[in-house]
């Protein structure tokens, strides 16, 4: 008995010395407190009014991620290989302002052309919040450069700080202006925290370079971005074209609030998955990598075991007690999405382990056969089954994306010979 609470503790032990614990605790505390602010906007609102903060949301999320792309990675990759994260932090950053900026002016002209939304009102507020979608990015590269520098501690409770300030902002300012008053909160929320994380890792971020690789880091990115792509643009297609298409923006508040209950599960197995990166390529040895993996998928199952029996016995009933009739429709929304969402956080583990690798093209090919599924299951599952064929789509794009990982994975680890040219 007590040599099994000796490796139990050890065990604790390393995953709070990489950031695991703390991450993980952290992000439970984070979307608690997501889920209260979709909580509370969901009875204050109107279901119109939610289905617009939803797909604003959504659209904020995707702007950011466009602006990023690749480069956190490329920047996690070559600052553990060269042990410089600072230095990486400061190049990313610099070529972010630049990436920035063109991505702005391309927006204005796509503006000129048409729009995103058949809602005249979201399409006014999402070009307000596209031009605050760079500060986002900001938070998400100082994110990880704490995971490139081994820092994933100071990354979590950096995040809990973020989101606490975030859920204060817009529930503060929407009790005294509703709507409007939770759009604002949005926007001074993104705008103060960018400011204070530039602030508080001024040094890092403002670092002299001197021959920067920006061609091998922008490679790098590229290759990465064709992966990323679809995966930001997924969540977003899939309430976009769910408005487009049953013109009812009031359908979306029930989808994204089945979402917003998947929120916990999403970001803690994801969290997991980004502060694993650098020993992924630490473990240069077959063997090492092999059981890495085989201890991180143990945790995995458990975690998701852990999550299904939450998901399908505890959360209908609170759904109902929460929020009432007017969210019904989510219940059974949700039962299919967190299947969705358990069975993705594999994937998510699998593409850290690809992009480690440097095998980018490889899982692009992965990510991008999944969207090309997403977009053909929402245009004939739409139409004929509603909003809850959204929720079937996302199902059909998690098993592609899922079920192509894993069999890349397991050919990687069949071939140690493609293991180790992928580490050279």
């Amino acid at each position: 008995m007590r040599g099994a609470l000796s490796f139990v503790a050890a065990k604790l032990a390393s995953l709070r010395a990489k950031g695991i614990v703390h991450t993980f605790v952290a992000l439970v505390a984070v979307q608690v407190l997501a889920f209260a602010m979709r909580i509370l906007l969901g009875r204050w609102l109107s279901l119109e009014e939610f289905g617009r903060i939803a797909l604003l949301i959504e659209s904020i999320n995707m702007g950011a991620s466009l602006l990023t792309l690749g480069l956190p990675t490329a920047m996690m990759w070559y600052g553990v290989r060269e042990n410089r994260p600072d230095y990486h932090l400061a190049g990313a950053l610099r070529m972010l302002g630049i990436g920035g900026a063109v991505a702005l002016l391309a927006y204005a002209a796509f503006r000129q052309a048409g729009t995103v939304f058949d809602d005249a009102a979201a399409t006014r507020l999402l070009d307000t919040f596209v031009w605050l979608a760079p500060l986002h990015a900001v938070f998400n590269y100082v994110a990880a450069y704490l995971i490139a520098d081994k820092r994933g501690g100071e990354r979590a409770w950096l995040i809990l700080l973020q989101r606490a300030s975030f859920v204060a902002l817009v529930l503060a300012c929407a009790l005294l202006d509703g709507f409007r008053g939770a759009l604002a909160g949005l926007a001074l929320s993104m705008g103060a925290f960018a400011a204070g994380v530039l602030w508080r890792y001024r040094r890092a971020a403002f670092a002299a370079l001197h021959s920067y690789p920006y061609v091998a880091v922008l490679r790098f990115s590229f290759w990465d971005s064709v992966g990323l792509v679809p995966t930001t643009l997924a969540p977003f297609l899939l309430l976009a074209l769910s408005e487009r298409l049953l013109q009812d923006v009031s359908t979306i508040s029930h989808l994204s609030m089945a979402l917003s209950f998947t929120v916990v599960a999403r970001f803690a197995f994801s969290a997991i998955a980004d502060n694993m990166f650098p020993y992924f390529m630490g473990k240069a040895d077959h063997r090492a990598f092999v059981i890495l993996l085989g201890k991180l998928l143990l945790l995995y199952a458990v975690l998701a075991a852990a999550v299904l029996l939450v998901a399908f016995a505890v959360v209908p009933p609170l759904i109902d007690w929460l929020l009432g009739a007017r969210f019904q429709p989510s219940i059974a929304l949700f039962q299919i999405v967190i299947v969705g969402e358990t069975l993705l956080a594999f994937s998510l583990l699998f593409e850290k382990i690809h992009q480690a690798l440097r095998l980018l093209k490889l899982k692009a090919a992965c990510i991008n056969a999944a969207l090309v599924t997403l977009v053909a299951a929402l245009l004939l599952w739409l139409p004929a089954y509603g909003i809850t064929g959204a929720a079937y789509a996302f199902l059909a794009y998690v098993a592609v994306r899922v079920g192509s990982m894993t069999v890349s994975v397991v050919y990687i680890l069949l071939h140690p010979s493609t293991f180790r040219i992928a580490t050279d």
